[in-house]
This record gives C-alpha cells, sequence and structure tokens, in this order.
C-alpha cells in the first residue's frame, strides 16, 4: 500500500544518508500505519545521527527529545519488541554522558536507561546486547558515584554479573567483554583508595583486556588500558613493598 511505499521511500534516503528527507517520508508514514516496526525504528535512527551531527546544544537536545518520543510512541504500539527498548535506552545513556559533562545530574537518565534496558532483558532473557547495555549503565553510574564520594560497588557488583551474562550468550562478544576489563580497572582503584588488596581485580582485568586483544587485535583501545592496568598492578606491588 501508500504507507509501505512511502516508508520504503524513507529507509532508502537513511540508507543514503538523505536525512531530512527521510525523516519526512518516515514521520508520514508512522502517522498513518502505526504498526510498522522498521518504520519507527529507522526514523529514530535519522533523529540519532542528526543529533551526532548537530553543531549547538539546543539542537542536539531538541532531536534526542524527539527520539526519545519517537520509541516511546513506537513503544505504545508495541511493548514487546527489545530493539525499542534498547534504542531508548542508547538515548537515555547519551543524555546522562552530556549531563555528565556539563556539570549537571545524570542520575535520573541512568535510571532510565536501566529501566529500558531492564526491560529488553525481562522481555528476551537471551538478548546479548540487552545484558551488556545493562552492565554499561551500571558500570557508569558506579563511576559517577565514585567522583561524588559514594559506594559503587551494589551497581558494580550487578554491572559484572550483566557484562557475565552477555558473554554467556556470546561468547566472543567483543564489546562486553571490554567492559568487564574496564569495570575491573574502575573497582581496583576503587580498592586502592580504600586501603584494599586490589590484586586478584586487577588480574581479573588484564585477563579480560587480553581476552579483548584477542578478538580485535587492530583495536587500540585494548592496548591502551591493558597499559593502564599494567600499570595500575605495578604501582600496586610498589605500595605493598613487592617486585
Amino acid at each position: 500500500g501508500p504507507a509501505h511505499a512511502l516508508a520504503a521511500d524513507g529507509i532508502l534516503a537513511y540508507c543514503e544518508q538523505r536525512y531530512e528527507e527521510g525523516r519526512a517520508r518516515l514521520e508520514e508514514t508512522v502517522k498513518h500505519e502505526r504498526l510498522m516496526e522498521e518504520a519507527w525504528e529507522a526514523l529514530a535512527r535519522i533523529l540519532e545521527r542528526q543529533e551526532m551531527g548537530a553543531r549547538t546544544y539546543e539542537e542536539k537536545e531538541l532531536l534526542r527529545r524527539r527520539a526519545e518520543q519517537v520509541y516511546t510512541e513506537a513503544l505504545s504500539t508495541d511493548q514487546a519488541y527489545p530493539p525499542f527498548y534498547l534504542g531508548r535506552g542508547n538515548v537515555h545513556m547519551r543524555a546522562a554522558v552530556i549531563k555528565h559533562r556539563s556539570g549537571n545530574d545524570p542520575l535520573p537518565h541512568f535510571a532510565a536507561a536501566e529501566r529500558d534496558f531492564g526491560a529488553c532483558v525481562r522481555i528476551d532473557s537471551e538478548h546479548a546486547e540487552g545484558w551488556h547495555r545493562l552492565g554499561a549503565v551500571r558500570l557508569d553510574r558506579g563511576r559517577y558515584l565514585t567522583q561524588r564520594g559514594l559506594d559503587p560497588l551494589p551497581d558494580w557488583t550487578q554491572a559484572e554479573r550483566d557484562l557475565g551474562q552477555s558473554l554467556y550468550l556470546r561468547r566472543d562478544y567483543f564489546m562486553p567483554r571490554f567492559k568487564k576489563g574496564f569495570l575491573y580497572l574502575y573497582w581496583a582503584m576503587y580498592q586502592m583508595d580504600q586501603g584494599q588488596d586490589a590484586a586478584s581485580t586487577l588480574a581479573a582485568g588484564m585477563e579480560d583486556m587480553t581476552e579483548s586483544l584477542r578478538l580485535t587485535p587492530g583495536d587500540t583501545d585494548p592496548w591502551l588500558w591493558m597499559g593502564v592496568l599494567r600499570t595500575q598492578m605495578g604501582l600496586h606491588l610498589k605500595n605493598q613493598g613487592k617486585d
């Protein structure tokens, strides 16, 4: 029908990076065909791409809010479709990062992202990306809490479980493996600040980072953070009077 043809044109425009044209066609599509999941997803992704390219904070915030609204409207048509929760959770995570960098409180956005990623894995308990994203929220919120002198361990304990579940479902999934190594680095630094022995935590982080290097040997980030882990281990051993 006409709505499907309009959606196809909009999705094609998105794939060809003609974002304004694609957005207009998909906005029109979802007005008339509320149950077309692929149209909602493509529309939200266009808004996210436009947000990334926006030059001012105000423009970015306007596009982010519209993307959030699109996912919310999409969920009103289908509350059992994990990609809608995953997409809206990612929008909230970007908002949390922006709020944090600008000196504002990111905790409401962390909580909203946690709810959405939690819904994703409740609907589909084998959704590896959902578990990865849930762990990432709790990792980042724990980091924020340490900066405020608060206890990150409840979040980090859950993050360890979430990332582990993602890896149980997809053993060779790079991002949760990398994030798990990252988690252990920050956890170890917290332990050292508390005067605790962090050697086993640092060793666990190096193990995950080594596996990350195996999965993506050309990626420089795991090499960088492996260096940081080894440096922290050396400093920790030195402080304990060890070689």
